[in-house]
């Protein structure tokens, strides 16, 4: 049963939240893999290193490697931010986020246990495995992100090869038009945690002119958010609980006021008719990511058809 509140988790829910990030981890190969060996982590650099390579060796029209790459970020972005409102949406029943959570809501990616958590953090309970505020836990957060966003390694929402499948037939058979597409994408599934880090600031890099800089350009440009650009999706007073869905991932300040709209209607609708809201957003996300996905791909490849 839905809440339509925000609150904190008592003790067994905490223990509960703990159970089912394990139990998702336990399932998830390469979770698995980096509970165990950070080198794992190296996979996601690869998989950039070698798409960038691929573009560059097939793909002789800057223009549309550009112009992929663009599409590829702004797959991402519509993908996180959807994805964002769902997870907001489960957060609203608390009955559900234990291990039998998969068995009533489908496939649950790690990402989704850390964004639960980041909202329900007081006292810093699990700091070592769900939070920015350690060594560890930084880096479990940033992996989440990647094993859930990337399409070489998110099982969410199909579980199983088909995905993968996709991914291969496009690299193998139309390399040239699709390879900066990938790139794009898997470049943005990359900076979703670093730019949810900066808005909290959680990254420490004064010293390190070069780093800093260039994620002071990132928000100047505004791809990250700024801190009081986030501070409003932080503020659970509101009539509808959640807000600003974009300032925790690739920020548009455009596309923010759309989604909130979005959410806003949809939160309004649902508790009139007492119908479940994530209902409503897990087939609006999952239509929104594959449409955007197919779409990007068919543009591409009808482009280098033409050129």
């Amino acid at each position: 049963m839905e809440e339509l509140q925000h609150r904190e988790l008592n003790k067994d829910e905490q223990q509960d939240l703990l159970n089912l990030y394990y139990y998702i981890c336990d399932n998830d190969y390469i979770m698995k893999k980096m509970l165990v060996n950070k080198k794992w982590a190296l996979l996601f650099p690869y998989i950039i290193i070698f798409l960038t390579i691929l573009m560059i060796t097939t793909c002789k029209n800057i223009m549309l490697s550009i112009f992929a790459i663009i599409l590829g970020l702004l797959s991402i972005q519509l993908n996180f931010i959807f994805s964002h409102m769902y997870v907001h949406a489960l957060m609203l029943v608390y009955s559900l986020w234990n291990e039998t959570m998969i068995n009533i809501v489908g496939n649950i990616p790690p990402v989704v246990v850390t964004a639960f958590y980041h909202h329900h953090n007081e006292g810093d309970w699990a700091k070592g495995i769900l939070s920015y505020t350690t060594p560890d836990g930084a880096f479990y957060v940033m992996v989440s992100h990647w094993v859930s966003f990337s399409l070489f390694t998110s099982y969410f929402p199909i579980n199983g090869i088909l995905l993968k499948l996709f991914i291969l037939i496009n690299l193998v058979l139309y390399p040239a038009e699709t390879s900066g597409f990938f790139l794009g994408y898997e470049f943005g599934a990359m900076l979703l945690p670093i730019s949810h880090a900066w808005v909290h600031n959680k990254i420490k890099v004064s010293n390190e002119k070069i780093l800093y800089y260039s994620l002071k350009f990132l928000e100047y440009i505004g791809i990250f958010a700024t801190k009081e650009d986030h501070k409003e999706h932080h503020n659970y007073s509101g009539e509808y609980v959640y807000t600003s869905f974009t300032s925790s991932g690739l920020y548009s300040v455009i596309l923010d006021n759309y989604v909130t709209n979005i959410w806003n209607y949809s939160f309004k609708k649902c508790k009139e008719y007492n119908y479940q809201l994530y209902k409503v957003l897990m087939p609006l996300g999952i239509m929104i990511m594959y449409f955007t996905l197919g779409l990007s791909i068919f543009m591409l490849i009808q482009i280098g058809t033409i050129l």
